[in-house]
């Protein structure tokens, strides 16, 4: 008999010999018989339905674990030990039986099972094959049971059991302690013995009937089964694999994801903290340039006042003669040019589009008139500490317009102390 447990062949052997519902049992048992988790009240219920189906046969399960045992020692001969046996106990095979091999010599000896002879002969043959666990077990019966579970097949115990001892009491041990293969075992039996039709050769030989090459082709189609199993498990395998891989790369992916966006958040942190510190830089500078331009506007009033108390005459200044104009920003040159050059003054301008001439226009000018609009309060930095070097003047002009120009020009011309640093805000 083939070890492997196929639900198919199952099925069809046990149907109509118990319920529908203890058929579905039996195929989840089959179905579930290599997993730990299957086991307990499972397993009993199974036992049961087993036992059932036993009381509606004729032959008990001693008889069947005996013809169950027989059975594979002679599917595992060869055709030779086969020849051997059939002539030992004197049962003659036809040139046809030798035609269909090793099958048609089981069918002859098998067609000889119900002689006690034959029944004797080959339970010789299997004291001798288990030589060793049925002298373990003789030794000491009740002690041995677990350490021969372990080193043979739970049914060869129990044939031991049966014909060795008489101890049936000891079954009932196998059963509690080792649930699930009893179970395996129960099986096994019947499918032995309902397959091979163990009634037949034990009542009527003269009928039995073996269709040809029937356990060869029972073999193959176990082992088609079988082959359908492992394929459909690989198959499963290789989806449960593939699945594993693609959230693997999903994983990984949302993983880059994550840090991407962990990385642009910071970053956006860090532009977010420059901003902020640019601003209050720049808020710092403005206020300092209004406390300068408040204490210069201060100081020019209280000259005035001092002068008009002593009654100076103040001389207004009308042009520009001797002093240089750095204009920065601002895209009308011309215009620039010609409202300086109308009040007698030289001009340094810079273009918007050319910041890097800022420092060096200041530091050769008079004055300096920075209009809004040259890239970035960088360059508004440069001009007002190259003006603060040169101890210039520092007119901030919120404008392009050539008219707020020309009057921010006019003022700066009328102030008594053109010298000293100051802002003037338009």
């Amino acid at each position: 008999m083939d070890d492997n447990l196929i639900v198919e062949s199952s099925t069809k052997i046990f149907s109509g010999k118990t319920s529908e519902e203890n058929l579905n049992l039996i195929n989840l048992f089959l179905e579930n018989i290599d997993k730990e988790t299957y086991d307990g009240p499972d397993i009993v219920k199974i036992i049961t339905i087993f036992d059932e189906i036993w009381l509606d046969l004729k032959y008990g399960i001693k008889e069947a674990i005996l013809f169950l045992k027989i059975v594979e020692i002679l599917l595992k001969c060869e055709v030779e030990s086969l020849k051997k046996h059939a002539t030992n106990l004197g049962i003659t095979y036809t040139a046809k039986d030798l035609k269909k091999g090793k099958e048609g010599i089981i069918h002859r000896l098998l067609g000889k099972y119900h002689r006690k002879k034959v029944t004797n002969y080959f339970s010789n043959c299997l004291v001798l094959s288990h030589a060793e666990s049925i002298e373990v077990f003789k030794n000491e019966p009740d002690g041995s049971i677990n350490a021969l579970v372990s080193e043979i097949k739970l049914e060869t115990l129990a044939w031991i059991i049966l014909y060795q001892s008489q101890r049936e009491d000891l079954l009932y041990l196998l059963k509690e302690s080792y649930p699930k293969d009893y179970a395996i075992y129960l099986w096994k039996c019947l499918m032995c013995y309902i397959t091979m039709d163990f009634e037949i050769i034990m009542d009527k030989p003269h009928e039995l009937s073996f269709k040809k090459n029937q356990i060869q082709q029972e073999n193959k189609k176990l082992h088609k089964n079988l082959k359908v199993a492992r394929n459909r498990t690989s198959i499963l395998q290789r989806t449960i694999y593939e699945k594993e891989m693609n959230e693997k790369a999903l994983l990984t992916q949302m993983h880059g994801l994550y840090n991407d966006a962990v990385k642009e958040t910071e970053d956006l942190k860090r532009q977010l903290q420059q901003l902020k510190h640019d601003h209050n830089m720049e808020l710092t500078c403005i206020r300092e340039m209004f406390e300068e331009e408040r204490a210069y506007y201060q100081g020019t009033i209280n000259a005035l006042r001092l002068k008009s108390i002593d009654g100076d005459v103040i001389q207004e200044k009308t042009d520009l003669t001797g002093q240089t104009v750095a204009v920065i920003g601002g895209n009308r040159e011309r215009h620039y040019r010609e409202i300086v050059k109308r009040y007698n003054g030289e001009i340094n301008f810079v273009p918007e589009d050319k910041p890097n001439l800022v420092q060096g226009a200041v530091l050769k000018s008079n004055v300096v008139f920075f209009l809004s609009g040259i890239a970035g309060h960088v360059h508004w930095r440069d001009a007002l500490n190259a003006a603060k070097i040169r101890n210039i003047p520092f007119i901030y002009v919120n404008t392009k317009g050539v008219t707020t120009f020309e009057g921010l020009l006019l003022q700066y011309i009328k102030q008594s102390h053109e010298t000293g640093y100051r802002i003037q805000l338009s």
